[in-house]
């Protein structure tokens, strides 16, 4: 048998666990909805400066297009390719943001299956010690 202290001093540090497993389950949930807060802010001003742009971009090609002559052709070209270098810009752009977007949902929800699969254990072992040596 052991001795009563022993299991005192088990017990007390699997509640310590407990209690630090729990707190990170909060701050991983709280980083993660902090995370989508500031994404959404940042989304909507990053819209608001897109638009922005295209609207530049729209009242250039109807002023560019416009004047007759050889240079105003060549103007719209570039014009033309830019606002497509910038499509393609921004469309790779949204695919980082969203794959970075999906490695933390993935990241966190591995990290709260697995903080719950550690509370259930230690809960088990804190239980089984109660039972067999407390009691």
């Amino acid at each position: 048998m052991a001795s009563e202290w022993l299991v005192y001093l088990v017990v007390l540090l699997l509640i310590m666990a407990d209690v630090i497993l729990v707190l990170g389950m909060v701050v991983l949930g709280a980083l993660v909805a902090g995370y989508f807060l500031i994404n959404a802010f940042k989304d909507f001003i990053q819209e608001i400066i897109n638009q922005l742009i295209r609207d530049i971009l729209a009242q250039l090609q109807s002023v560019i297009g416009d004047k007759p002559g050889k240079a105003a052709g060549y103007t719209s070209f570039g014009l033309y390719v830019v606002k497509k270098v910038y499509a393609l810009v921004y469309g790779i752009y949204n695919l980082f943001q969203k794959a970075v977007t999906l490695a933390i949902i993935l990241g966190a929800g591995v990290l709260a299956a697995a903080g719950i699969m550690t509370f259930v254990m230690v809960n088990a072992v804190l239980v089984y010690l109660v039972y067999a040596y407390l009691l």
